[in-house]
């Protein structure tokens, strides 16, 4: 079903390129010659040390490295390289990387370059700031095979070193969500009409590492079928993040977009749906006027229903009429209080959206009425007669805030009859139309 608001603007899908983003630090915490300490404060030979043996002198021949492993090696001619190869902790998955050179002789001052997959040069090459000093290389990845060339940087310079890589985890608990398919299941949010707002909000607390990274999450509404509000927030932004987020339907539809265009500023938005499953995409957002992404940084992501449908729901169809009963002289039907959440509409031809259908009986073949109150949109009312399989129905609009009061007596067709059943079709007129209003049939 194609979905129309107008909510919101249309807003322009930003493609956005995978492409790889890279943080570096040199960090000198020694002198040459002394003892060089991993960042996990160990020294010399531990658990995990290969101890020093040969690796690939090409990309070909890469030395496989496994994650949080010690590799102790030596360089021992001026022109030679050595190449390691390595694989993410979880592919697809964006995370930061860690590739260490400590330990190194007062001899060498090491210089690092690290490839992608296919042999392209990942940013630019990183060396110690002299001899003997160690190198720390932080990289933010979407997680695959990456090689790494260790080499001399000055021209004659020999010695040994140890080579470490490991995963930093510095993403959240939902990473590998970068994409609709591997979307993380938030499960179905409650339905708690009267309950508190927390208890009825489903959170997830994220992080975005890359200005390219995409954060998916998928949802099931309160009640499913049943036109209700969502109410989608943004909030504890990092200072250095702003977002968009994207609402898509369960058949990959995109529904509506929200750009948050200052870093840090918290948004929020909300959206009539029919209830169902639905996807929500955060990723950096464009700002300076689309010269610049969004930055990095932590973000929570709160999804609740308004619980704005009447009592009466699910009845949008006739099948799922909601039964007033009979009524006659001494008993009146009482009166109902219903929403009508959202139509969708092209000019004033009904396509969809919410409407609500009621069913009766008389006791009698006296007329009745049918009066809506309070009405603060265009209705579209429609009366319907089944009787002995037979059909015949009356339809009016009405304009919004008008007390609407029709008998039978004014329905061409409409004849009171205890052997029949009747429906009450109440829905808006044009696109957008919306609103509460009170019902109430009864004998005249």
């Amino acid at each position: 079903m194609t979905r129309r608001s107008r909510l919101f603007a249309p807003a322009v899908v930003v493609v956005l390129v995978a492409t790889l983003t890279l943080g570096i630090s040199c960090r000198l915490l020694f002198g040459p010659g002394d003892a060089q300490e991993d960042s996990d404060g160990s020294t010399g030979s531990g658990p995990g040390d290969t101890g020093d043996v040969p690796t690939g002198s090409t990309r070909e021949t890469a030395q496989q490295v496994e994650l949080d492993t010690r590799v102790t090696r030596t360089i021992s001619a001026a022109d030679e390289a050595h190449w390691f190869v390595f694989q993410t902790a979880n592919a697809g998955a964006w995370d930061q990387v860690e590739l260490s050179i400590t330990n190194v002789a007062s001899s060498l001052t090491p210089v690092v370059t690290l490839f992608d997959d296919a042999g392209e040069r990942v940013g630019s090459s990183i060396r110690a700031a002299g001899p003997g000093e160690r190198v720390d290389y932080s990289h933010i990845t979407p997680g695959g095979r990456y090689y790494a060339r260790v080499a001399s940087h000055h021209s004659g310079t020999t010695g040994r070193y140890r080579f470490r890589v490991r995963n930093l985890f510095a993403n959240d608990s939902y990473a590998g969500n970068h994409s609709q398919a591997t979307a993380y299941d938030l499960g179905s949010l409650p339905f708690l009409p009267h309950g508190d707002q927390e208890s009825r909000t489903v959170a997830a607390a994220g992080v975005i590492l890359s200005p390219h990274e995409e954060d998916w999450f998928r949802f099931t509404t309160a009640r499913d079928g049943v036109w209700d509000r969502l109410f989608l927030r943004l909030t504890d932004l990092s200072e250095t993040l702003a977002l968009r987020m994207e609402l898509f339907d369960a058949s990959g539809n995109r529904m509506d977009a929200l750009s948050i265009g200052m870093p840090g500023v918290e948004r929020s938005f909300v959206y009539p749906t029919p209830g169902g499953t639905y996807y929500v995409m955060l990723t950096p957002a464009p700002v300076n006027g689309g010269q610049a992404h969004g930055g990095t940084g932590s973000y929570t992501l709160q999804i609740k229903n308004r619980h704005e449908s009447d009592r009466y729901e699910p009845n949008d169809t006739r099948e799922d009429a909601y039964d007033l009963g009979t009524f006659c002289a001494a008993h009146p039907i009482a009166e109902v209080y219903g929403n009508i959440i959202w139509t969708i509409a092209d000019g004033s031809q009904w396509i969809g959206g919410d409407q609500d259908w009621f069913r009766f009986r008389p006791t009698d073949n006296a007329p009745f009425s049918v009066r809506i109150d309070h009405a603060h949109l265009i209705l579209n009312v429609t009366l319907l007669q089944v009787r002995d399989g037979e059909e015949t129905s009356y339809t009016a609009s009405y304009g919004p805030g008008e007390n609407v009061s029709i008998s039978t007596t004014e329905m061409p067709g409409i004849t009171p009859n205890p052997d029949a059943v009747y429906y009450l079709r109440i829905r808006g007129t044009n696109d957008g139309d919306h609103g509460k209003y009170m019902l109430s049939v009864r004998r005249n």
